[in-house]
Parts: structure tokens; C-alpha cells; sequence
């Protein structure tokens, strides 16, 4: 019974790389709408200005700087609302403009592990757990006032 299991599983998973994909399961940077495209060059402006600028202090861990000062600062700039729905924050992103922002974030490896954490680990992980004071924690999320983490 298992290797059934296997086999149709198998064909699935062959069929995805063998077979075309039609044309509506295709996406491409084309088809990003104005406001994903203001997120992707925001992001990207925000790594290369404000993250490179600090990379080799973060690098060599210089006391009294770290990414929580950035996730602040992208908080400003409405950075790091990833996860949380308009519902709750005043402009929510979509599924395209969170994969797009978080490519552009990701630019530095050191950046994208603490935008990582907090957008998914903290973030998501506190909008569906704490649901009571899903307001006030998601805008304090939202705006880097309040930084996600593991631990």
C-alpha cells in the first residue's frame, strides 16, 4: 500500500517538470502591478542605502549597532508589515508583494535572516496566537516598534 502512495506521488511531482505550465500558472516580474513595483524598488533602495552602510559594522559586531535599529527603520518606511492583514494594519500586502519585497530584503544575507525572523517567525507567529491584542501587536510589528524573534 505504501509504494502506491509513492508512485502517485511520483507522477505528480514528474508531471511538474515534464509538462508545460499554462500560461495562467506562469508569474513573471510583468505581471507586477504599480504598487508591487513601489515595494520592490523600496525594498531594494532600503538594503543598498541604509543596510550596506552598516554591513561591515554588523559584520564585526560593533557594540551599540544591530538589525533591530534597521527593523526599525524599515518599520518606518512600512518594511517589515509582512503577514499582517490590512485589517489590522493600515495597508496590508498581498502574497506577490510579500515574495517580492522579501527577494529585494534579502539582498544582504545578514539582513534577510533578521527580516526573516521577524516577518515570519515573530510576526506570523504573534497574529495568529495572541488574538486578543492582535491590534496593538500588529502595528507595533508592523512599524519595527516591536521586533519578532525566536527563541
Amino acid at each position: 500500500m505504501a509504494s502506491s502512495v509513492v508512485t502517485k506521488n511520483c507522477r505528480k511531482r514528474r508531471k511538474l517538470l515534464l509538462e508545460s505550465p499554462s500560461r495562467r500558472n506562469v508569474f513573471t516580474p510583468a505581471d507586477l502591478t504599480d504598487d508591487q513595483k513601489v515595494d520592490r524598488a523600496d525594498g531594494r533602495e532600503f538594503v543598498l542605502k541604509e543596510v550596506s552602510r552598516s554591513r561591515k559594522d554588523l559584520e564585526n559586531k560593533k557594540p551599540g549597532l544591530d538589525g533591530g535599529k534597521l527593523v526599525k527603520k524599515g518599520g518606518e518606511l512600512g518594511l517589515m508589515a509582512e503577514g499582517v492583514p490590512e485589517a489590522l494594519w493600515r495597508r496590508g500586502l498581498d502574497k506577490i508583494a510579500t515574495t517580492v519585497l522579501t527577494e529585494k530584503l534579502s539582498i544582504y544575507g545578514g539582513f534577510a535572516v533578521t527580516h526573516g525572523a521577524h516577518a515570519g517567525i515573530g510576526t506570523l507567529h504573534r497574529l495568529f496566537r495572541h488574538r486578543g491584542a492582535k491590534e496593538k501587536i500588529s502595528s507595533e510589528l508592523a512599524t519595527g516598534e516591536l521586533i519578532g524573534a525566536y527563541c
